[in-house]
């Protein structure tokens, strides 16, 4: 997929009749997504969750581990990386993503790079997560099948 920005993304996703202000989030997790805001304590210390951030002027891909001693993130605004752990700020070469449309190779990366596997089901939010006009089109591009989401 070439890079594109966050409109271009979500209009070739299937997206239509978008409203003047819009968001769409993504979520992957080394746990079911919801543990994280439900079951919070059933979480290790090194399990990860990205989230792919879209809204009408911006975008943000942000890694983060679960005890908070990793963040990695990429957007609009740029690159920003803080860690307290050696490992990920000598042995990680952290990709140079410029476009939200990245987001699918940076999982992959992540889960080669991390020696992790993110689960096959995905969280969607916000307000244009009930306006898919085509679950197909979107679960082609994520590599999965429409019932992974949610």
């Amino acid at each position: 997929m070439r890079r594109m920005n966050q409109l271009e993304l979500i209009q070739s996703l299937g997206f239509e009749h978008l409203e003047k202000y819009w968001t769409f989030y993504i979520q992957w997790s080394t746990k079911p997504v919801m543990t994280w805001a439900v079951h919070r304590n059933s979480i290790a210390p090194d399990d990860l969750k990205v989230t792919l951030s879209l809204t009408e002027s911006s975008w943000k891909l942000a890694l983060e581990r679960a005890d908070r001693k990793l963040k990695v993130d990429w957007g609009t605004y740029g690159f920003h990386f803080e860690t307290e752990l050696p490992h990920y700020r000598h042995q990680v070469q952290w990709p140079d993503l410029q476009s939200p449309s990245q987001a699918v190779q940076a999982i992959a990366f992540f889960e080669q790079q991390l020696g992790v596997t993110f689960l096959r089901k995905v969280f969607l939010q916000g307000s244009l997560s009930q306006a898919i006009t085509d679950r197909a089109r979107l679960a082609q591009w994520l590599g999965l099948t429409p019932d992974d989401f949610n």
